[in-house]
């Protein structure tokens, strides 16, 4: 199975053996084979493409499980107001991360647990219409 990598060193060296054998570099080709590159991959080759917006609300920690601290990792698909908490297993507020205002695209928080005990807690983020839920367990 061909990886995107792979396919673009392909097209790259036959976009290069075209125009080598011209003894000319060939705009429309080059500008042919970047789309054709892009595609066929989702990347772009030449730095043109636009990176592109989430299409849902994700929510991950890592490492998990964790010692003292651990990363956690969002894409908001909209913008709007979101708040993020980390709650014990019984569902007290431990602290809050995030509150306010966010546009839609991809965000990291770190959570230090230290002066927490070990057990289960969870980070639940919520937006105006749609909310996402992670268990996180501390051990130490």
């Amino acid at each position: 199975m061909f990886t995107r990598l792979g396919i673009v060193a392909v097209l790259l060296v036959v976009l290069l053996s075209a125009c080598f054998a011209q003894d000319s570099l060939d705009i429309d080709l080059l500008s042919q084979t970047s789309f054709i590159a892009a595609e066929i991959t989702g990347l772009s080759v030449f730095g043109d493409a636009s990176p592109s917006l989430p299409t849902s609300l994700s929510l991950t920690a890592f490492p998990n499980p964790f010692n003292s601290s651990t990363t956690i990792s969002y894409t908001l698909p909209k913008s709007g107001r979101t708040t993020m908490d980390v709650v014990d297993i019984s569902g007290r507020l431990v602290t809050r991360l995030s509150d306010g205002w966010k546009e839609a695209g991809s965000y990291r928080e770190v959570w230090d647990g230290k002066g927490f005990t070990s057990g289960i807690y969870l980070v639940r983020i919520e937006m105006s219409s749609s909310s996402a839920t992670k268990k996180m367990l501390m051990v130490k």
